[in-house]
């Protein structure tokens, strides 16, 4: 497929460059004035040549884009030569009567009333194309890499506290291990033991934790 052209009001910059993006990402191929021509072309003959040779017109419909001159001129040239155009409601607005002609029974995709990813694939869908196999992958991919990493923060939340008493420590500078606690009777005759003491005073039974 070859490029799409994409006429717009400058003032509805923020959402063209997000369905632009879109599109690339989806692999189209997109051709907007303010950044396909070079320093020194007439703009008016470039803007003309691309609406010429494109695949397809997306006319990004807005009250702004409405009442630009430059925009009505682009859709008459995609008109005389019978290029595929496809308005793009981004704001809802009253289409100009000379535009309502060019317009009437095509294919309109609605972005005004609709979240902008179930919008963009009806859109995608009226221009014929579909993510490629190696973008589809990728996005699965990332899909379940982001499901396997919210699933192992859950698990380890989960089972950190229960594994905590068994898990290794390694001594550190800022952290240190709490003293062993005494032996308050002796394991073999059960004599209460004296603090400071290292033996059983009655069997002589070496107390642990002593130094």
């Amino acid at each position: 497929m070859g490029h799409i052209f994409i006429s717009y009001s400058r003032r509805d910059s923020q959402f063209v460059d997000h369905l632009v993006q879109a599109l690339e990402l989806y692999g189209f191929s997109t051709w907007e004035d303010v950044k396909a021509i070079a320093g020194g072309d007439v703009w008016k003959a470039a803007i003309s040549k691309a609406v010429r040779e494109c695949d397809a017109f997306l006319l990004v419909l807005s009250p702004q884009s409405a009442e630009s001159d430059n925009v009505g001129k682009e859709l008459a040239v995609a008109t005389k030569h019978a290029r595929r155009i496809l308005p793009v409601m981004y704001q809802a607005c009253k289409v100009p009567d000379k535009m309502e002609y060019d317009l009437a029974e095509l294919h309109w995709a609605e972005f005004h009333d609709k979240p902008f990813d179930e919008a963009f694939e009806n859109l995608v869908r009226a221009l014929g194309g579909k993510p490629s196999v190696d973008l589809a992958s990728s996005q699965q991919v990332q899909a379940l890499r982001a499901f396997v990493e919210s699933q192992l923060g859950r698990l380890v939340d989960h089972i950190a506290p229960a594994v905590a008493p068994i898990l290794p420590t390694t001594p550190s500078a800022s952290v240190s291990r709490p003293p062993p606690a005494l032996m308050e009777f002796c394991v073999q005759c059960g004599t209460r033991l004296v603090r400071g003491n290292a033996f059983c005073i009655n069997c002589g039974t070496r107390i642990s934790g002593a130094t």
